[in-house]
């Protein structure tokens, strides 16, 4: 059964013509074109381009507003589109490298934390069913309103989630493991296990070493992520003892979030994953140390 790429989804055939249309009509294009090359050229269409190019802009979703974007994201448009891209790229690779996706066999995934589409808004929905699910009502009504291909639900903090057992081939989470608790983190995996199908692929990110190395070095960056000195001793000496650490967030950010009262910033260290998060339910397939742009790892599941 012949397979197609993965990343074909994050292109549709019109706005790849409205590209190659701009690169004949637009020096500048053209001359950007000849800089990046195609491939290139067209994740800038995606991004930066549909912000400056109004026959870009009129074929895609538009812009949240900047106080839905900085909830998940980097609230400037330019990275807000960006990361997203960059983001939805690297899980479908995974996919792809996994799992890939048959002509002739439909299948079905989840956003499991979607926010306001920041990933999703890139994918074509022609030959695939996407499901997104989030815990903040006002992010789950922006993307029924704006990505009407797809199907949305608002879920709650704790399982269960609203979907039969084995309805999903792949089911990836970006930023939301990085932020439960132990025993939420515990309970969301096997209630995704549950939604998952036999052989399904599941795609974590996790707040691991790389990025709290990162954050030590970096005082600039350390507070622009708003993680105090204080901060990283705690959760550096709670790494070293118990391969684990959750900081629960203060009120303010708890009501901004909207994600429940036991919601925060979630580290784990490799050893802990492996030796704990091995289960009936899944194999590991891969690690990935700052696997998704350096900052958080990325683990790769298979449902048994």
């Amino acid at each position: 059964m012949a397979k197609i790429s993965l990343q074909d989804l994050l292109l549709s055939d019109r706005l790849r013509k409205s590209v190659d249309d701009l690169v004949s009509q637009s020096s500048a294009v053209e001359v950007l074109s000849y800089i990046l090359g195609r491939p290139k050229l067209y994740e800038w269409a995606l991004t930066v381009g549909a912000l400056s190019e109004d026959v870009l802009r009129s074929q895609m979703p538009p812009l949240p507003d900047e106080e839905l974007r900085k909830v998940n994201a980097d609230h400037s448009p330019e990275l807000f589109l960006w990361t997203g891209l960059s983001d939805i790229h690297a899980f479908l690779g995974v996919i792809e490298t996994y799992g890939g996706l048959e002509l002739n066999a439909r299948k079905s995934w989840l956003d499991f934390g979607c926010g306001c589409g920041r990933l999703l808004r890139f994918v074509d929905t022609s030959v695939v069913d996407v499901h997104g699910v989030d815990v903040n009502a006002r992010h789950i009504e922006w993307c029924r309103l704006h990505l009407p291909s797809m199907r949305f639900l608002v879920n709650a903090p704790l399982p269960p989630l609203q979907y039969e057992s084995g309805k999903f081939d792949a089911i990836w989470a970006f930023s939301v493991f990085s932020h439960l608790s132990p025993r939420a983190s515990e309970l969301w995996r096997s209630e995704l296990a549950r939604v998952l199908s036999p052989g399904g692929i599941l795609l974590i990110t996790l707040h691991g070493e790389t990025a709290l190395a990162k954050v030590r070095s970096s005082p600039d960056l350390a507070e622009r992520v708003g993680w105090s000195p204080g901060h990283i001793e705690r959760v550096s000496q709670e790494l070293a003892h118990w391969g684990y650490s959750y900081v629960k967030y203060e009120l303010t950010s708890l009501l901004a979030a909207q994600a429940g009262d036991d919601y925060g910033l979630s580290y784990v260290s490799k050893g802990h994953v492996y030796e704990v998060w091995c289960s009936d339910s899944f194999d590991i397939l891969e690690y990935r140390e700052g696997g998704l742009r350096g900052w958080q790892d990325l683990l790769v599941l298979r449902r048994r």
